[in-house]
């Protein structure tokens, strides 16, 4: 839950950056300041994005941790064992596909800046719609990556869960004695 919570985080504080650097933009150009002050408007702006990577960051842990209390607790629950590999297979799926997303993105805006493709639209607009893009697609990347390890956690914590509770009858020698040990929870 605190996942969701951190995700929702991230995406209100990405927001409220985004505002206030359209807001420093049109500052500057309503002031016709020189383009050198653009600069200024993000890195007063970037407590917001600062908290926005952080929460999208600590909402991978937490999912993981969720999974695994989730998956713990359903293998108690259930009599008979279920298969796992219909939650392993498209958890392991969405947290390859958030990490190569976030990565391609992180790859194609890196290589962006250095072209200057800005030119042609205006900076302001460019790097809006620019930065809204980046911010959506860090989103989603994030948001894949923390239900996939939701996913992987329940189905790796199910599993052990009921590899201990089935038992185990195993042989025991002693000083003096011989016989089986029954192990497991009843």
């Amino acid at each position: 839950m605190f996942s969701l919570f951190a995700l929702g985080g991230a995406v209100g504080l990405q927001t409220l950056h985004a505002n206030h650097v359209a807001g420093c933009f049109r500052g500057v150009f309503d002031a016709g300041s020189p383009l050198s002050a653009i600069g200024d408007c993000e890195r007063t702006g970037s407590g917001y994005r600062v908290g926005a990577v952080g929460l999208q960051l600590v909402s991978v842990p937490f999912g993981a941790l969720g999974g695994h209390f989730l998956g713990r607790g359903a293998a108690l629950r259930h009599d008979k064992a279920r298969n796992m590999a219909p939650i392993a297979g498209p958890g392991g799926g969405l947290l390859g596909i958030g990490v190569l997303s976030l990565i391609a993105t992180r790859a194609v805006f890196l290589t962006d800046r250095y072209k200057n493709r800005c030119a042609h639209e205006g900076v302001e607009v460019c790097a809006r719609k620019n930065q809204l893009l980046l911010d959506t697609t860090a989103n989603l990347s994030y948001a894949a990556i923390t239900f996939g390890a939701l996913m992987l956690a329940y189905a790796g914590a199910y599993k052990r869960e009921r590899g201990r509770r089935l038992g185990a009858l195993s042989p025991s020698f002693g000083r003096g004695y011989a016989g089986l040990t029954l192990q497991g929870a009843f």
